[in-house]
């Protein structure tokens, strides 16, 4: 479903579409374990030798942990 409750399947030629990701930069990785879409531990797998990741018990693909999360999006911008 998108996010107007529509259907939705995103197929390999949309993926191809997209820029590659880069592991350069400044970057925060902010997961929920319980997304349903998207496993955590996978992105741990492919992210986390470049950037730091940090991952909320339970949760959602819409990411739960907001207010958790402030005062790590804080101490990222600052540094």
């Amino acid at each position: 479903m998108d996010h107007q409750g529509r259907a939705y399947q995103l197929t390999a030629e949309v993926v191809s579409s997209y820029y590659p990701f880069t592991h350069y930069g400044s970057g925060l990785v902010l997961l929920d374990q319980g997304d349903e879409l998207l496993p955590w531990n996978d992105t741990v797998r492919a992210l986390g030798d470049y950037f730091p990741v940090h991952s909320f018990e339970g949760g959602s693909h819409r990411f739960e942990h907001m207010e958790e999360a402030l005062k790590l999006i804080r101490e990222h911008v600052k540094d």
